[in-house]
């Protein structure tokens, strides 16, 4: 969590602002307009997880974290279901997506020379 960060004039509608993370400085992004979702809501203190993939970071902004799963478990879509979904985990609950965090940091102008990360199909990015 974040209770402060700073908002950057003329930036991206995507990038919320950038914080301090252990003397760093970190972009706190909002994805959800890339996945044709409503924007977060704007306020001073936001809930983030921090994603790193080949030496770009980011904090993505989260609404919260029902728990940890690994990755092992996770399959492939199946289908077309966009450059930005790695695949899916199966739970009692449901099937959670899976996000591509190097198709996500190049959406949002990171380094497009990353190595592509998909699932496949033992379940392990290759």
């Amino acid at each position: 969590m974040f209770d402060e960060y700073t908002i950057v004039p003329l930036a991206p509608a995507h990038l919320l602002g950038v914080a301090n993370l252990r003397g760093s400085i970190m972009p706190i992004v909002d994805v959800r307009p890339l996945l044709d979702m409503t924007p977060a809501a704007a306020g001073r203190s936001v809930r983030a997880l921090v994603v790193e993939r080949e030496g770009v970071q980011a904090a993505l902004l989260i609404d919260e974290v029902l728990g940890l799963e690994p990755i092992e478990r996770a399959a492939p879509t199946g289908d077309d279901s966009g450059d930005l979904i790695a695949g899916e985990l199966d739970l009692e609950g449901g099937a959670v997506t899976i996000l591509d965090v190097r198709a996500l940091l190049c959406a949002m102008g990171g380094d497009a020379g990353m190595p592509e990360a998909r699932i496949s199909d033992r379940g392990l990015p290759r």
